[in-house]
């Protein structure tokens, strides 16, 4: 649930449409002790060029379904080179 409004600028997450259709991707795990979970993930190469953001407003939410969408944060997102 959005606990603010959310879009491109305030940090919205943003999905590659299509993107479950091409399999699982591999990720790279990162220690992070500053994480609530204490680590971080990355998806390795993929096409910036589609992504889609999910904005919300305050106290709406939204549901990833199957889980193999890339999905990311726009202010966290890393990628690699």
């Amino acid at each position: 649930m959005a606990l603010s409004d959310a879009d491109e600028t305030s940090g919205a997450m943003y999905m590659i449409p299509g993107s479950h259709l091409e399999g699982k991707k591999e990720h790279i795990k990162i220690e992070d002790k500053n994480n609530v979970l204490f680590q971080k993930q990355r998806v390795k190469k993929f096409d910036e060029s589609k992504k889609t953001y999910v904005l919300l407003k305050q106290e709406k939410h939204h549901f990833i379904m199957g889980g193999q969408f890339i999905h990311l944060c726009q202010i966290k997102a890393m990628i690699e080179e």
